[in-house]
């Protein structure tokens, strides 16, 4: 997005085989959720929450045009469990990269 809110890009979107796979499995097969995104202090980065996995997790991804757009877990699986993240829907800023 530009400074002036122009030019939105979805960077992230829920595969519709991800909602097709949890409503086999008896899941509920609903979107993610990607939220609280922050850049990193250089740009090249996000770093954003999301429920993806079930739980909230921490994740990072490179800026498209960068040299991707590949989400990927900042933390191990493990670790991200230990954190016990909430998110109540409230567009608040959650993570910082100080």
């Amino acid at each position: 997005m530009n400074a002036d809110g122009s030019g939105r890009t979805r960077l992230t979107q829920t595969p519709l085989h991800a909602i097709m796979e949890r409503r086999l499995k008896g899941g509920e097969g609903r979107a993610w959720n990607n939220v609280a995104p922050t850049w990193s202090p250089d740009g090249s980065q996000l770093v954003f929450l999301t429920d993806r996995t079930g739980c909230w997790e921490i994740w990072v991804m490179p800026v498209p045009g960068t040299d991707g757009g590949n989400p990927q877990p900042l933390l191990p699986g493990d670790v991200q469990h230990q954190l016990g993240l909430t998110y109540n829907s409230v567009d608040e800023r959650v993570l910082s990269w100080r």
